[in-house]
């Protein structure tokens, strides 16, 4: 009786909104507020704010594209690296711009690879990308209960599968150049490695500091929006020293410097604005192309004093974008750090000190 009593005032409610017009204004994660602080209703100036919020976090000072010193030559994108890469992808995943399933493209069998690596070797001979694989949508996550900032949600970026199954194949011919350059110090997008490595290892020597009545001074990092403040042009230059192919380069270069962000609220698009810096969420070869990033910027730390462990200096760990520098006295953490924030200053925006001068 009372489900019956339930569903007749449902029902109820939902032909008054029918009649009177009446229609939620809010988007899915809430309303938001403008940059002056009114709150906005309308889900038009939602999505206005919301393509203003995109356009300001990753707008940069970038310059055109830049020139690619190596000769544009490369392999041939082959037929089984493609299979491969297709096989390997989820069901059930989100689509991008072009709503195109990764099930329709498996389904296809023989016929879907053969069009795939057509396209691939298309984009890959000439260099440019349709304009549909360097889109991005977002769907956001408010971080907290009742957020009304842009700045307290979460954004999660949906992009073609096709460009999934192409930077796929650019990755693994990629990677045996990146993953040389990152040291043991790094324990995250790592193989085998995880934060309970990370915990194990601070605790072993925490301990044998103890046990040693030694001092052990640390420094934790926490950056802010570290992954969407890379900067292009470095990275490029970075990526550019490796042992590459030129067209390899020119893909990754024209993707990051022709790729547009959107964000989506209950169905509907904010405009698409220019994405001039940090890495792409989403984007199987991002975590690589960061820890290359971040590594090439601490190597800075190499010549400076920090603890010895069987002969080899530690003077910090990582975990993704978060750091810990690690030194015997307060002077030598204090040097560590001014580095750091020398070399990282466009994307230090936040440091917190957790521990320092730990004694027995």
């Amino acid at each position: 009786m009372q489900r019956k009593k339930n569903g007749l005032i449902n029902n109820v409610n939902a032909k008054i909104k029918d009649v009177s017009g009446k229609k939620i204004k809010c988007s899915s994660p809430g309303c938001i507020k403008s940059k002056d602080g009114a709150m906005l209703m309308e889900k038009k100036e939602i999505l206005n704010r919301w393509s203003e919020y995109v356009e300001d976090l990753f707008k940069d000072d970038r310059c055109k594209n830049p020139k690619i010193k190596k000769k544009i030559e490369g392999q041939i994108i082959l037929k089984e690296e493609v299979e491969a890469e297709i096989k390997k992808m989820e069901n059930g995943k989100a689509t991008g711009p072009d709503n195109i399933p990764v099930e329709i493209i498996k389904a296809l069998d023989n016929l879907g690879i053969n069009l795939t690596t057509k396209l691939f070797n298309a984009i890959y001979d000439s260099g440019t990308i349709p304009e549909d694989l360097c889109q991005s949508v977002s769907i956001v996550l408010p971080t907290v209960q009742g957020a009304t900032e842009c700045e307290l949600h979460r954004t999660i970026s949906l992009m073609s599968h096709f460009t999934k199954i192409l930077l796929r194949v650019l990755m693994h011919r990629m990677r045996k150049s990146i993953r040389p350059e990152i040291p043991q110090k790094q324990f995250g997008f790592m193989p085998d490695k995880g934060t309970r490595n990370t915990i194990f290892i601070m605790s072993m020597l925490m301990e044998r500091c103890i046990e040693l009545q030694k001092d052990i001074h640390l420094f934790f990092i926490d950056y802010s929006k570290a992954f969407d403040k890379v900067r292009h042009v470095e990275l490029f230059r970075m990526i550019e020293k490796l042992d590459i192919d030129g067209k390899d380069l020119r893909v990754i270069r024209n993707l990051y410097w022709n790729q547009t962000a959107s964000v989506r609220i209950e169905g509907e698009h904010s405009d698409f604005k220019p994405v001039k810096r940090g890495v792409r969420q989403g984007c199987v070869m991002s975590p690589d192309l960061f820890n290359l990033y971040s590594e090439i910027i601490l190597r800075n730390l190499d010549g400076f004093s920090g603890l010895k462990i069987n002969g080899e200096n530690l003077n910090n760990l990582r975990y993704e974008d978060d750091t810990l520098l690690i030194a015997e006295s307060g002077k030598q953490l204090q040097k560590l750090l001014d580095t750091v924030v020398l070399k990282r200053r466009p994307t230090l925006e936040a440091t917190r000190l957790v521990m320092a001068n730990l004694k027995d």
